[in-house]
């Protein structure tokens, strides 16, 4: 079986991801459809309205202990002595004095010891999920090996220093065009990734469009098993606003031959309604390009139940008990 690439639109956003073969069929069959634990799927993790764990070894275990997740998806930096830690954000280090964060403290500047040594308040949009404190980074390699411990594939979101994301320009579908330097680390990761045994077992997403580009041009081997994602997401007028990296164009994505993942608008977490929905035209078109398509993050059952009818490839999402119900069960719980 040939590996293939995914595509997912989760929220309004779309991501490139990287995929093995062995667990996705050809683009032209039609599967069921599989489940992505987002940050490890945390919410659930003790109980099903709580989200205090995210991105760390805890999630990752609980989340790989679930059959039906077909991988564990996270988010990387890389540190400033070119090592790489697991956090979807790029300053999360907390004051120990207020537990709130450190201004102008961020993982790539910062040394790997120092990263993984300081508490951190797991999400700036979430700030309650620190109650009781006790977070801390977890290293790449860490992650790399609970997933391959559990038979998962690991999906890795390359994140950007976004502290810097302001001082270049917007680019449409490229969303904010990082300077092509700064691909310079990407063979590092990879190669932690192959030192891991992953390289067949994994999907590369990100927003920047020039770090998709890198693995395109080095790494053929990805892009012709669909293993590869650009994300993104639009709005309603469909203008480009400067404030909005993420504008683009979702046909122009799926023409120039990505998968595309978009983010759910109905999903509380993501917390905006001035996003396009998503409806199954654009799903029937994805699929008429021979493109996967998948959405994010769902977290109530009803939602998923009407993407899985129009034919979702992918739903990846924060709670792993949904994904176990026959029936809906309330989302859990943010703030």
């Amino acid at each position: 079986m040939r590996n293939i690439t995914k595509v997912f639109i989760t929220g309004t956003n779309l991501l490139m991801i990287l995929t093995p073969a062995s667990l996705l069929s050809s683009c032209s069959t039609k599967i069921e459809v599989q489940y992505i634990a987002h940050r490890g799927a945390p919410a659930g993790f003790n109980d099903a309205y709580s989200r205090r764990f995210e991105n760390n070894k805890e999630s990752f275990l609980s989340g790989g202990e679930q059959a039906k997740f077909m991988g564990l998806e996270t988010d990387v930096y890389k540190t400033s002595d070119n090592k790489w830690v697991v956090v979807h954000d790029d300053n999360p280090f907390m004051d120990s004095a207020t537990g709130n964060r450190l201004a102008g403290t961020y993982v790539e500047e910062k040394t790997f010891n120092y990263c993984i040594s300081q508490q951190i308040v797991p999400s700036k949009a979430y700030p309650s999920w620190v109650i009781g404190g006790g977070h801390y980074l977890t290293s790449f390699d860490e992650y790399l090996q609970i997933c391959k411990d559990s038979g998962k594939n690991a999906i890795i979101e390359i994140k950007e220093p976004s502290h810097l994301a302001a001082t270049y320009p917007c680019k449409g579908a490229a969303g904010y065009l990082m300077p092509d330097a700064s691909t310079n680390y990407l063979p590092d990761l990879w190669d932690q990734i192959v030192k891991n045994g992953m390289e067949s077992n994994c999907y590369i997403i990100s927003f920047q469009e020039c770090y998709i580009r890198w693995f395109k041009t080095h790494h053929t081997e990805l892009d012709g098993k669909h293993r590869l994602q650009q994300l993104c997401h639009w709005k309603y007028d469909g203008a480009p606003d400067k404030d909005d990296k993420y504008n683009t164009d979702f046909e122009t994505l799926i023409n120039n031959g990505y998968d595309v993942s978009a983010g759910d608008p109905e999903t509380a977490y993501v917390g905006v309604n001035d996003y396009l929905p998503i409806n199954k035209s654009m799903i029937d078109y994805a699929h008429s390009k021979n493109q996967k398509f998948g959405v994010w993050t769902v977290d109530i059952k009803s939602i998923a139940d009407q993407y899985i009818k129009w034919g979702v490839d992918f739903i990846t999402t924060d709670c792993y008990k949904f994904v176990n119900s026959k029936e809906d069960i309330p989302p859990p719980l943010f703030d």
